[in-house]
């Protein structure tokens, strides 16, 4: 959204709205926070990014201030932001968002060129997001407001029912993640040929099987692919393990006699589990 810098200039100039929000960053240390708004950076931001996911998607703005004057930010503060602004996407918000983050040049009032943070926030399609301490918010005009108990309910519905949660995508795992060795022995036991014999391209057989699918042009794992074909899927399903307790005696009290955490491949984990 607004890829062009004109585009960009105009929506400064226009002001805050639904699609567009300015932060004039400000840095303590590695520290980042916010003028002229009080409370958690983080929480803050995350509130802003779960808005415009459930509503249209937007552009979050850093190195604006609310006065729409272009402040830019400090060269020597980029990594500090970026690595702010994508722990808010990963950590604050519920499930992950995933933005895309592009460094631009913009003309402050004296043309003097400013470095500053342009974050797009994709519409949510499969997901209702939520921040971390539970709050549903959606976007209106430039403001952010709690998602009504009736609204919430049918967009949980349709966007639950649309699509069935092993085949949404688990946004943070890319193609790169996936265990083609691991898949490749799956396909010849299903199969009965080696993959190479399919005669599809990776991306369109993975998609067939509901294993990846294509969002928004980038391929993502879906989460049965994570599920089946990754080392390790807790990386990217944070709940994707087995807890195991075991009792010597018959209250199920915090005295255990063993107990363990069973990751890997679901395949592996059943087998572990039924193994002990």
């Amino acid at each position: 959204m607004y890829d062009e810098i004109a585009d960009l200039l105009s929506e400064i100039a226009a002001g805050e709205d639904t699609y567009l929000e300015f932060k004039e960053a400000r840095f303590h240390g590695n520290q980042v926070r916010f003028a002229s708004e009080e409370g958690r950076a983080a929480a803050t931001i995350a509130e802003v990014f779960v808005s415009m996911a459930n509503t249209e998607g937007g552009v979050v703005l850093f190195g604006v201030n609310k006065e729409r004057a272009v402040i830019g930010v400090d060269a020597g503060n980029q990594d500090v932001l970026e690595q702010f602004v994508v722990n808010c996407a990963v950590n604050n918000c519920v499930p992950e968002i995933d933005p895309r983050l592009d460094w631009v040049m913009l003309p402050d009032e004296g043309g003097v060129q400013r470095l500053c943070l342009k974050v797009d926030i994709p519409k949510a399609r499969f997901y209702v997001h939520q921040t971390t301490d539970g709050r549903f918010v959606k976007r209106v005009g430039s403001h952010r407001h709690p998602i009504p108990a009736e609204q919430l309910g049918r967009m949980l519905t349709l966007r639950r029912l649309l699509i069935p949660f092993e085949e949404r995508p688990a946004f943070s795992a890319r193609l790169d993640d996936f265990d083609t060795g691991r898949f490749d022995a799956y396909y010849r036991e299903r199969f009965g040929r080696p993959l190479a014999e399919s005669g599809l391209a990776l991306e369109r057989l993975l998609s067939n099987l509901k294993l990846a699918i294509d969002v928004d042009g980038e391929w993502r794992l879906t989460n049965l692919g994570v599920l089946l074909f990754t080392d390790q899927p807790t990386r990217f399903l944070a709940g994707a393990f087995v807890d195991l307790a075991v009792y010597d005696h018959a209250v199920a009290d915090g005295n255990t006699a063993d107990s363990r955490k069973i990751t890997g491949t679901l395949p592996d984990q059943i087998d572990r589990t039924l193994t002990y």
